[in-house]
């Protein structure tokens, strides 16, 4: 590269430093070294021009730079643009103007941008778009460019926040998957939702620790009318999630039967939440059981739910009202609440989902299963429990037989281990079950 230009550009005199190139260029325009000369006085420029108050210069920069058409292989030039083009994305963001106009002519201009696929400055662009999601009308169009399996290694680590509670972001490929999926239930036509629905099923078993997907996936199972493959996907999501009641709120849906349809609403009401959350859960459990002839629980769900809305002052409905005056005309006595009722009505959900319930091993049991030997130097956590490394396995080792043995940290310890299953992960595991001294 030239020094000459080199100097001019550090010095900020880019007009100089374009007159020269533009002038070397002209004389040789097959010479590399003179189109890297006027690449990078083109990003110079286009720099100065990362700001929503020049944004329009910004794209005239990148038609020119784009138009010098530097070889594929100038990956440090590609990369610098890459994030360039970031910024001004992030500028316009920041900015709250949602221009989609601007973001489909910049969509335009990146894909005729050489940027190596599986780098940084890649999914720094996938990831400055995914602050587009709820209003760009290219969001779907530029996920589908850019291509799920370009994923690089960092883009599936959570990363810190930078707050004292120690919480997490989710990974950029767990969210932008998400976004795209929220985005197909929107938007999208059957034929891209069966095209996609295969992808997200192999993604979702290569990566379960991304505990949403299965429930996209039944979503989209439903959008396009497979409903049986929908309660099957969330029968999967279900297991992680049952403490909530809105997943037992879908998989009711699933039934056509009411009476049905009420056991999996009642469960759902079973679970912890607030009232205002699960208002509309509550009002669609009301008439069901108005219609299934449970009168007094329907009057005290319907009493309910006018208190609760009395109080955030939200609309109450003439129906409502209409069926309240009606069993109290009658003379129906409210009860005083459904749980009750709900917990009762309820008892056999749990059993079609998740099967039914395994008696928990006893001593006799894992005497039976299939015994291994392990032996490796143990790391005791805090709580007690600890792990053993031992070909290639980590095997768990209770507090009791940490107790029991008088094992110390980072001893040597062997043993006996079984397989096992690790709830809280959902994955098989490995555990210890006897240590020979």
């Amino acid at each position: 590269m030239s020094k000459d230009i080199t100097n001019l550009r550090k010095a900020g005199n880019l007009n100089a430093a374009f007159e020269i190139a533009q002038k070397n260029l002209s004389e040789k325009p097959d010479d590399i070294w003179c189109k890297r000369d006027m690449a990078w006085v083109l990003y110079d420029f286009a720099k100065q021009k990362v700001s929503t108050e020049t944004k329009d210069q910004f794209l005239r920069c990148l038609d020119k730079l784009i138009d010098l058409d530097l070889p594929e292989d100038e990956e440090v030039y590609y990369q610098s643009v890459g994030f360039l083009v970031r910024g001004m994305l992030a500028s316009m963001i920041r900015a709250e103007i949602m221009d989609n106009a601007y973001f489909n002519a910049i969509f335009e201009r990146i894909k005729k941008l050489k940027i190596k696929k599986k780098t940084s400055a890649y999914s720094a662009l996938l990831n400055v778009v995914l602050r587009t999601k709820n209003w760009w009308q290219g969001f779907k169009d530029f996920c589908k460019w850019w291509n799920f399996d370009n994923f690089t290694d960092e883009d599936f680590q959570n990363t810190e926040t930078s707050s004292q509670d120690d919480k997490k972001i989710m990974s950029l490929a767990e969210r932008i998957v998400m976004a795209y999926c929220k985005n197909l239930l929107e938007t999208g036509t059957d034929n891209e939702i069966n095209d996609f629905l295969p992808w997200l099923e192999n993604f979702s078993i290569n990566h379960k620790n991304f505990i949403f997907l299965p429930f996209y996936n039944a979503k989209l199972m439903w959008k396009i009318g497979k409903k049986d493959e929908f309660f099957e996907k969330m029968k999967i999501f279900a297991k992680k999630k049952s403490g909530d009641f809105w997943v037992w709120d879908l998989l009711g849906d699933y039934y056509d039967d009411k009476n049905m349809r009420l056991k999996f609403y009642a469960k759902g009401l079973s679970c912890k939440s607030k009232a205002e959350m699960s208002i509309k859960l509550r009002e669609k459990t009301a008439w069901l059981l108005k219609d299934l002839g449970f009168k007094k629980e329907a009057l005290g769900e319907f009493l309910f739910i006018k208190k609760i809305k009395e109080k955030n002052k939200w609309k109450i409905l003439p129906e409502l009202e209409s069926a309240i005056s009606e069993f109290l005309g009658i003379g129906i006595k409210a009860e005083k609440n459904n749980i009750a009722f709900f917990e009762k009505m309820s008892t056999e959900v749990e059993e079609i989902v998740f099967g039914k319930k395994q008696n928990k091993p006893t001593k006799k049991d894992e005497q039976k299963e299939e015994q291994f030997d392990f032996e490796g130097k143990i790391k005791i956590s805090p709580n007690g429990f600890g792990f053993v490394r031992s070909n290639g396995k980590t095997i768990f080792v209770t507090a009791k037989l940490i107790t029991d043995n008088h094992i110390d940290d980072n001893s040597v310890v062997k043993g006996k281990f079984i397989k096992s299953f690790d709830k809280k992960k959902n994955k098989d595991g490995y555990k210890a079950i006897k240590i020979i001294n």
